[in-house]
């Protein structure tokens, strides 16, 4: 009996070892991709967001975005977790174009903005 209640608790240990990893390594966590997806080739932002030079949080900011604006996408990425228009956890990003010439040499695809601050569709 003994032998079964310390395997048991082994397993149990190196499942929450497994899970607490996986989340430390930024595995993405396709439950947390809410928001925009860029199904289309377009989505509207919905919150007041910081577009980013990659999919995290301490990336360099690169422009602002405001609600209402339609931006063109062009895939949806898993990044670093993050808060943002009032949902917590969240990790899909958006790749938005700077087609307002905003940042850098020319229209083009510029940075990541947090998915939950957009909806699919203009």
């Amino acid at each position: 009996m003994r032998k079964l209640k310390a395997l048991g608790l082994l397993v149990a240990s190196l499942a929450t070892m497994a899970t607490t990893s996986s989340l430390a390594n930024g595995a993405p966590q396709p439950d947390l991709l809410v928001g925009g997806t860029c199904a289309g080739s377009w989505v509207t932002v919905t919150g007041f967001a910081t577009v980013r030079a990659e999919p995290n949080t301490t990336s360099r900011a690169l422009f602002s975005v405001v609600t209402g604006e339609p931006r063109t996408c062009r895939k949806i990425v898993t990044g670093q977790v993050y808060d943002a228009c009032g949902v917590y956890d969240a990790n899909g990003w958006i790749l938005i174009q700077d087609f307002n010439n905003e940042y850098g040499e020319g229209p083009g695809w510029s940075g990541y903005i947090p998915s939950v601050c957009t909806r699919d569709g203009v």
